[in-house]
């Protein structure tokens, strides 16, 4: 993610959320000089209510808590005019200044799911997703940030409920809270959900979702296994275009393996067993690439 980000915008300040010390080791050396990190240890020191957290809750639910922390952290502690949290499974491939510049003169700016009318009920989770949220330096900024710690400090819970999904359908209320801009170009948060064609715009060298340029897409979903990747297509009813694996999906994974061995020098897929039934279903759907040989 923060190569890819830094790919088009070398003067962005990338700040990463270190879980253990074994990601400080292997990743500190590799991080660019406009990187930043902090520790887990270091959030749990600020907010000491993350230990209740944590001890309290699922892992998964525990992640999702952090989110608010992790924003109210890099704004009060190393205090910038906007933050702007992005999950690490994205993949950059236009300048997010152009998106950031976008909400500049609003409190927050967040995206839609955009999911097509057939999927529509899965707005259960949240119109809006977690992938990209922007908070700039402003009273109602604070407001809206306060809400979601303060939510997200009682429940993040994974059981959907009218109110609550996660860390996610919070993001719902934000509009009633602060000036709220909404990333609604289909290059902002590309994902299994809403896309399935991308094309090349061989002029500008960029990848096009229909005649918007692709910012990023979210790679939500995706397995990497030792000699293929499963895309996570099935799940919303699609069979994934050449197009996608051609120009996003192939890249991306080729990429992440290279980092792999650069970090690791060897491959850290994932290993758990595929059932005959699961198996069958990626192959009918044609949801999968093929990973070649390092």
């Amino acid at each position: 993610m923060s190569n890819s980000l830094q790919e088009f915008d070398q003067a962005a300040q990338v700040r990463v959320v270190l879980h253990n010390a074994s990601d400080m080791e292997l990743i500190v050396p590799y991080l660019s000089e406009t990187c930043d990190f902090v520790t887990l240890d270091e959030l749990r020191k600020t907010f000491p209510v993350l230990a209740s957290i944590e001890s309290s809750r699922p892992r998964l639910e525990f992640i999702y808590a952090l989110t608010p922390f992790i924003v109210k952290y890099f704004q009060e502690i190393k205090p910038t005019s906007q933050v702007t949290y992005v999950d690490a499974d994205l993949f950059f491939l236009g300048k997010v200044e152009e998106l950031t510049n976008l909400a500049a003169s609003y409190d927050v700016g967040i995206t839609p799911h955009r999911f097509r009318e057939s999927m529509r009920h899965l707005e259960q989770f949240g119109k809006y997703n977690v992938g990209l949220v922007q908070f700039n330096n402003t009273e109602g900024s604070q407001r809206v940030l306060d809400f979601w710690l303060e939510a997200c400090t009682k429940s993040t819970s994974t059981i959907v409920t009218p109110d609550v999904f996660g860390d996610q359908k919070y993001l719902d209320r934000f509009q009633e809270l602060g000036k709220t801009f909404v990333f609604d170009s289909p290059g902002v948060n590309a994902a299994p959900w809403n896309t399935n064609i991308v094309s090349r715009d061989t002029r500008k060298n960029s990848i096009l979702i229909g005649n918007e340029q692709l910012y990023f897409f979210h790679f939500s979903g995706l397995k990497i296994f030792k000699r293929f990747a499963t895309l996570s297509y099935i799940y919303y009813n699609w069979k994934p275009k050449k197009s996608i694996k051609k120009l996003l999906f192939t890249q991306y994974v080729s990429k992440i393996v290279s980092v792999e061995m650069k970090l690791f020098g060897r491959r850290k897929f994932d290993n758990r067993k595929i059932n005959l039934r699961q198996s069958v279903r990626f192959l009918i759907n044609r949801d999968y690439i093929l990973i070649k040989k390092s």
